[in-house]
């Protein structure tokens, strides 16, 4: 991963370590997304390259990325098993409610 991160913008690894295009600077106006406004930055860090060589402060950024991910990843399996557990109660046996929006002759 050091070497992906320093070498390629990390475009290899998972996309909380892509940080090809993730410069973000705030006199651009770019909003950025929720989940990213405690995301440690990459210009936060002394990231290596092929010319100054590796450093040690990817492997600090890569953990540190890490740690952040986590905490994003487990939020949204918390998400995504309140959704499949109300997937697995639904009725498809009774007729939608009649102010419902989908009618099945709409299809």
């Amino acid at each position: 991963m050091q070497l992906d991160v320093e070498r390629y913008g990390g475009r290899s690894c998972p996309w909380y370590l892509n940080i090809q295009d993730e410069y973000w600077d705030e006199e651009d106006g770019l909003e950025l997304p929720e989940y990213y406004r405690d995301c440690p930055r990459p210009t936060n860090y002394k990231i290596g390259s092929y010319w100054t060589g590796a450093s040690d402060d990817t492997i600090r950024f890569i953990k540190d990325r890490l740690k952040w991910a986590q905490k994003v990843l487990e939020t949204e399996v918390k998400v995504v098993r309140k959704y499949i557990n109300a997937l697995k109660k639904w009725d498809l046996e009774s007729p939608l409610p009649p102010d419902s929006y989908i009618y099945a002759d709409h299809y």
